[in-house]
């Protein structure tokens, strides 16, 4: 079992699940609790899944039905894709608006400095 800390709305810096696609082989089941824990990015779920598939790898989430050797599965995990995409392009933008309103209201200055200067 291997568990990462780091969000999925990238690849970059996610070094456990480059280790796990690197380590899977032919038979083996990656198996996730839902879609949006693997990727939060379509292009980086539609590579994983096409790395998946090439290994001749099996995807299992636990918390969804999700059968990607089906054209109606492959379908649902698209969908499952997008709106993980969706909602985290939301969410980036409702934080946006917020930090705009409060430094609008001078409540909002930033990241404090750390103690060689640089933002933390």
């Amino acid at each position: 079992m291997r568990s990462e800390k780091v969000s999925g709305t990238s690849r970059k810096g996610r070094s456990e699940l480059e280790t796990l696609l690197q380590f899977l082989r032919e038979g083996d089941e990656l198996v996730i609790t839902r879609i949006d824990r693997l990727a939060r990015s379509m292009m980086d779920l539609q590579q994983i899944a096409a790395t998946l598939k090439e290994r001749g790898v099996n995807l299992k989430a636990t918390e969804q039905a999700v059968d990607t050797s089906s054209p109606a599965g492959k379908a649902f995990f698209d969908m499952l894709g997008v709106f993980a995409e969706f909602e985290t392009n939301l969410r980036r933008e409702r934080q946006m608006e917020g930090t705009a309103k409060a430094q609008a209201e001078g409540k909002y200055r930033g990241r404090k400095q750390s103690v060689d200067g640089n933002k933390v």
